[in-house]
C-alpha cells in the first residue's frame, strides 16, 4: 500500500472514531468532552454516572433522539416577585424515551408534562413530542411552604436595636465616634471640627462643638474646686470641735 493510501486510511479512521460512535444526549460520561469533543455539549455531572446534555436548548435545537425541557418553570410562591418572572427557568435536551427500557440504568422514562411534577418541568417543544424523558426519579419530600417571613427585611438598626447610633450600611455603632455619633438608635453623625462627646447616662453620645466642650472643662473644674474646699472646710471644722472637746476635759481633771 503506498504511503498516501496509508495516510487516507488513518484519516478515515480518524472520522471514523469521532462520528461514528457519536455519544447521544443522556448517555453516560464523566467529562464534557466525553458527549463532544465540539464543545457543543456538557456532560451533567450532578446525575447520576453523568448526563450528556446541551445546556440552554430552545425548541427545535435538540438532536433527533432528544427533547428541550424546561426546569423550574414555576415562580417561587415564597417570594413572588412580577418583575423577575421566571428567573430559575433552565432548560436542558433531555432523552427521549418511550418505556423504562429505553433509558439506561437508575432512570425511568416519566412525562414531565404531568400537572405539578416535583422538578418544576415542562416540554419546551412544538407538537410531535411526547413529553417522556429519561430522568432520575424524583426522591425528595414535598418543600414545606416558607411563608413570607423569609422575604420579610429584618429588623436591621434602630432604636428597637441599637442603643448607640446607626450608620448609612445600617450597622450599629458604638455613637461615640466622630465620625459616628450618635444615640438611642438614631443616625449617626459627623461631628466635623467638633467632638463626640459621650453620654454620661446611656450608650453612645452626641456632637459638641469645640467652645461648648471648652465652656463645659472649667466649670467642671470650678465644681470639683469647690467640692474640694467644702471637703477642707468641713475637716478643718472637725478638727476644731475636737481639739476644744479636748481643752474641756483637761479643764474638768485639773
Amino acid at each position: 500500500m503506498s504511503p498516501d493510501a496509508s495516510r487516507w486510511m488513518l484519516l478515515l479512521t480518524l472520522l471514523l472514531g469521532l462520528y461514528g460512535c457519536k455519544p447521544e444526549i443522556g448517555d453516560e460520561c464523566s467529562v464534557s468532552t466525553d458527549c463532544s469533543n465540539a464543545g457543543d455539549r456538557l456532560c451533567d455531572t450532578t446525575q447520576p454516572g453523568g448526563y450528556c446534555t446541551i445546556f440552554n436548548c430552545e425548541p427545535g435545537t435538540c438532536p433527533e433522539e432528544a427533547a428541550c425541557v424546561s426546569f423550574k418553570i414555576t415562580p417561587s410562591t415564597a417570594c413572588p416577585d412580577p418583575q423577575t418572572g421566571g428567573r430559575l427557568r433552565r432548560t436542558f435536551c433531555m432523552r427521549n424515551c418511550s418505556s423504562d427500557g429505553d433509558c439506561r440504568g437508575g432512570y425511568r422514562c416519566i412525562n414531565i408534562n404531568a400537572k405539578d411534577n416535583p422538578w418544576g418541568a415542562k416540554l419546551a417543544e412544538g407538537p410531535g413530542k411526547s413529553g417522556k424523558v429519561c430522568i432520575v426519579p424524583f426522591s425528595g419530600g414535598d418543600v414545606p411552604d416558607a411563608g413570607t417571613a423569609v422575604c420579610e427585611p429584618s429588623k436591621g438598626c434602630g432604636p428597637d436595636t441599637c442603643a448607640g447610633c446607626c450608620d448609612a450600611l445600617g450597622l450599629c455603632r458604638g455613637g461615640t465616634e466622630q465620625a459616628a455619633c450618635g444615640a438611642a438608635g438614631q443616625a449617626c453623625a459627623s461631628c466635623g471640627s467638633g467632638q463626640c462627646a459621650a453620654s454620661p447616662s446611656s450608650v453612645g453620645g452626641a456632637c459638641q462643638s469645640v467652645t461648648d466642650a471648652a465652656a463645659d472643662g472649667p466649670a467642671d473644674a470650678d465644681t470639683d474646686a469647690s467640692d474640694g474646699g467644702s471637703d477642707a472646710s468641713e475637716g478643718g471644722a472637725t478638727d476644731a470641735g475636737d481639739a476644744s472637746d479636748a481643752a474641756d476635759a483637761g479643764a474638768d481633771g485639773g
